[in-house]
């Protein structure tokens, strides 16, 4: 029994002496407890990394290029629900304050594939659904200006026919178009709002009357520019462009 205690105090003694041996070196030479430190941060950068990578794509554009079809820019199509819901989100958000395209892109897991400027100074991204395009306009700091959801482009001949017969009948102008057709411009007084339609061949400005003033017999104000003139006029009424080029489906 006595040797029995003698042998267990002893080996305690000696595991003991090697742990204080152990932290001595450690105290005595901290590059060890710095090895391991650098061992789990190469075991943290890839996920770092990864995670970066995941959440910059979308806050990146490409280059301004005005040559490349949409077709051949766009590889992304994204449900026209997702589109819709984007476009909502600005015109909600831009109330309280700016809205810059990483917001949208990041909110949504949008991939800015399409990249435009134009002769007015005004920048755009163009976004493609099953059937939807969605544009947002910006500034030189990526702040988005306006947005356009939109099916199709109208024929100039189906406008003026619309013309026709809103002159003919008096009916409201918004309550014949879809709201997403049009781009409100200045011009705007408390009797007449002014909207843009942006044509698969130049470009409409109406100058429609409150329903007031249709019921007093007003009715709404065309007028049509080509893309030239456009170039032009743009300025005036503080408008947008859209590329030819991005005009010519639907």
């Amino acid at each position: 029994m006595e040797y029995f205690m003698r042998t267990s105090w002893n080996q305690l003694n000696s595991e003991s002496a090697t742990e204080r041996a152990e932290a001595w070196n450690v105290r005595r030479n901290p590059a060890g407890r710095g090895h391991e430190r650098m061992k789990k941060s190469a075991l943290l950068l890839p996920l770092v990394l990864l995670l970066a990578a995941l959440t910059g794509c979308y806050s990146t554009i490409p280059s301004i290029d005005n040559e490349t079809p949409p077709e051949e820019k766009i590889t992304k199509y994204y449900p026209n629900e997702t589109l819709a819901a984007a476009d909502a989100w600005y015109r909600i958000r831009v109330c309280d304050g700016a809205v810059y395209l990483r917001d949208v892109c990041s909110a949504f897991s949008l991939r800015a594939q399409c990249h435009r400027s134009t002769s007015d100074g005004e920048e755009y991204v163009l976004f493609r659904g099953s059937s939807f395009r969605l544009f947002f306009f910006m500034d030189g700091t990526q702040r988005i200006t306006a947005s356009l959801l939109i099916q199709r482009f109208w024929p100039i001949k189906e406008i003026k026919a619309s013309q026709r017969y809103l002159e003919s009948t008096g009916v409201d102008v918004l309550t014949t178009w879809s709201s997403e057709d049009y781009l409100p411009v200045s011009g705007s007084t408390r009797y007449m709002k002014c909207y843009e339609l942006i044509l698969r061949e130049g470009v409409a400005v109406v100058e429609a009357p409150t329903p007031q003033r249709v019921a007093e017999g007003v009715r709404p104000v065309f007028h049509y520019y080509t893309d030239e003139e456009w170039s032009t006029a743009c300025a005036e009424w503080d408008g947008y462009t859209i590329l030819e080029i991005d005009r010519q489906w639907g």
